[in-house]
């Protein structure tokens, strides 16, 4: 590709205009050239400061995140030495029998009204060793459902039951996230 001639494209101008130009074009490159420069190095910038904020953020909610656990633990395990949970375990005789009613209530009521001042856990369920819930309380926006027994389900080949039942006593197994 050939370039124009300048001496053609300015043939017709003056000195004075050649000169204006000149100076134009003198001021305007610097200019420019120090414009992308900042655009470049203030993106650049923008990017590494959301980077550290992002990743400040997370550790936040990390650290958030684990001690909600830490405490879900801890429920759990306060749960777990209820003496009404404990009679009604007893009142199910060996690998989780039919038990009985009169026990089932109080440990119901107990996993409702635990519910109803810890609005993070939406579910409460007791399994027996066969992986069937025996008892199972919905939390949806402060509406504390207790599940009927027809309802509730077998959780035996869930990841999570299995992996539960590898534990030694008064461990506490956390499962990965999941929708169910």
């Amino acid at each position: 590709m050939r370039l124009p001639n300048p001496n053609r494209l300015f043939k017709n101008l003056n000195i004075r205009k050649k000169l204006q130009i000149a100076f134009f074009l003198s001021a305007i490159l610097p200019l420019a050239i120090g414009g992308i420069y900042g655009l470049y190095y203030s993106s650049r910038t923008l990017k590494e400061t959301y980077l550290r904020e992002l990743s400040r953020e997370a550790e936040e909610r990390g650290a958030e995140l684990e001690k909600t656990v830490a405490t879900l633990r801890g429920d759990l395990l306060f749960l777990s030495g209820l003496p009404t949970l404990k009679a009604y375990v007893r009142s199910m005789g060996p690998h989780g029998g039919p038990e009985s009613v009169a026990a089932r209530q109080p440990v119901l009521e107990a996993f409702s009204y635990f519910a109803r001042y810890r609005p993070e856990i939406y579910q409460f369920r007791f399994l027996v060793e066969s992986g069937w819930e025996r008892l199972r309380v919905n939390s949806s926006q402060g509406y504390v459902a207790v599940e009927p027994i027809e309802k509730l389900q077998d959780k035996g080949e869930r990841y999570y039951f299995r992996e539960t039942t590898q534990l030694p006593e008064g461990a506490v197994y956390t499962s990965p996230m999941d929708l169910n």
